[in-house]
């Protein structure tokens, strides 16, 4: 078994590849310096990125990098999917709640932001935003957040490519995609972590040629003149999610679909099966702010079982 460990996209990276071959070895290697290459050409906290560039002009037309040219045309057709319950147009929503800065510098202290116009106007300006080919236009005051689905992203390109040497497994910061499965096991087993007590599991997956993700407001908080924040944006308000529910986790065929389908779990509660259904998720489950958590019933089919649940606080 090759593992290989790394961070990148303000993450950490863990893949495993079942193979032994020395090319496989090479493979890994490649599919780190490909991370790094979207994380350069996408990421909103590095002013070189093309995305930085581009969201610093918006009103006119860029000449973009393929690659980003493809994740955002995946980043708009989701939009469009979900009626822009996901919306990469979030970003200023973002940075008016506080998140202006990578996560890490976050955490230095309290953040104070300016007064800001009505939530409305801060999200949902997808349906403008224009991609012909590697051409992409902005509409004036609109900037894109690419980070969730680049990550994603990421992960199922570095596993679709790795299959070809075999079984592998990359997990990007949480988000996981599998191809395949190990021979000693017949599964890749996934632990769901507690938002609270992450030493506590509340589930545990066997996956083969499928993905899992967790959308949170439990991690990435911070106070903004004295109000608690977080980075999970409702796109229907603007604002910091208010839900009930402190973390969502969806199992679906790619990362992609799981990434978004935790968004939208995360948003919606326990009301979200029929839009999960929609956006091909498998499997949801729900961690609640009382610690308890809860099951919501997805209609599809995929090659998942749940292994073991921990029977603490369920509902």
């Amino acid at each position: 078994m090759i593992t290989h460990t790394f961070k990148a996209m303000n993450t950490r990276f863990h893949i495993w590849l079942d193979a032994q071959e020395p090319a496989a070895r090479e493979a890994v290697a490649h599919a780190e310096a490909f991370v790094r290459e979207v994380e350069a050409t996408v990421s909103r906290f590095r002013p070189d990125s093309a995305l930085s560039q581009v969201n610093r002009e918006p009103g006119r037309w860029h000449r973009i990098p393929a690659l980003m040219a493809a994740i955002v045309q995946e980043a708009l057709a989701w939009a469009k999917r979900t009626d822009g319950l996901f919306d990469p147009t979030v970003l200023p929503a973002l940075v008016a709640a506080g998140y202006d800065r990578s996560f890490d510098r976050l955490r230095a202290g309290e953040i104070r932001t300016v007064s800001r116009p009505n939530g409305h106007a801060l999200a949902g300006r997808w349906p403008d935003v224009r991609l012909e080919g590697e051409r992409l236009y902005l509409p004036p005051a609109t900037a894109l957040d690419l980070g969730g689905i680049a990550k994603e992203w990421t992960a199922d390109k570095v596993a679709d490519r790795l299959s070809a040497w075999g079984p592998c497994l990359v997990d990007a910061g949480g988000d996981v995609r599998v191809v395949g499965a190990p021979a000693l096991w017949g599964f890749w087993p996934v632990g769901v972590a507690h938002p609270a007590d992450p030493a506590r599991d509340v589930a545990v997956f066997a996956l083969r040629d499928a993905a899992v993700a967790t959308s949170s407001r439990a991690r990435r908080r911070w106070r903004v003149n004295g109000h608690e924040a977080h980075h999970i944006i409702d796109p229907r308000t603007g604002r910091p999610a208010d839900t009930p529910v402190l973390s969502a986790t969806v199992v679906a065929p790619t990362a992609v679909q799981a990434g978004v389908s935790s968004k939208i779990a995360l948003l919606l509660g326990p009301t979200a099966a029929g839009r999960l259904a929609q956006v091909g998720a498998l499997h949801a489950i729900l961690v609640l702010e009382d610690g308890s958590w809860t099951q919501v019933p997805v209609q599809g089919r995929g090659e998942t079982q749940e292994v073991s649940v921990s029977p603490a606080s369920r509902r």
